[in-house]
């Protein structure tokens, strides 16, 4: 809800230890529901002015009924990926994945996974 995405660079511990992230948490109440698949997700917001937001994702993208696309394969690979080998690395990385099947040896893809 603060930053739009629930990505791995918002559990680092300087930011589910902000004031604001810690604030927000103590107003959430999650629970399970057993009704719906575990590829869904049923939320409700009350807001201060009385407002209620309620949202039902059916099917969470990358379950089998709604897959990621190659983009947003793509961009979550690189936002995992840039942090521990370079831009540079990610990107040639991202290029040789895509035609695997092609490679006759994998060991310049598999360089490409070493940090610098």
């Amino acid at each position: 809800m603060i930053f739009g995405q629930a990505g791995e660079g918002e559990y680092a511990d300087d930011i589910v230890n902000r004031p604001d992230v810690v604030a927000l948490r103590a107003k959430v109440n999650a629970t399970t529901d057993t009704s719906i698949s575990e590829a869904s997700v049923d939320v409700k917001a009350f807001l201060k002015d009385g407002k209620e937001v309620h949202i039902f994702v059916k099917n969470a993208i990358g379950s089998v009924e709604n897959p990621m696309s190659d983009a947003n394969l793509e961009q979550k690979f690189t936002s995992l990926a840039e942090p521990v080998i370079s831009k540079e690395k990610t990107r040639q990385l991202i290029a040789a994945l895509w035609n695997l099947g092609k490679a006759s040896d994998l060991k310049q893809t598999l360089s490409l996974c070493i940090p610098d």
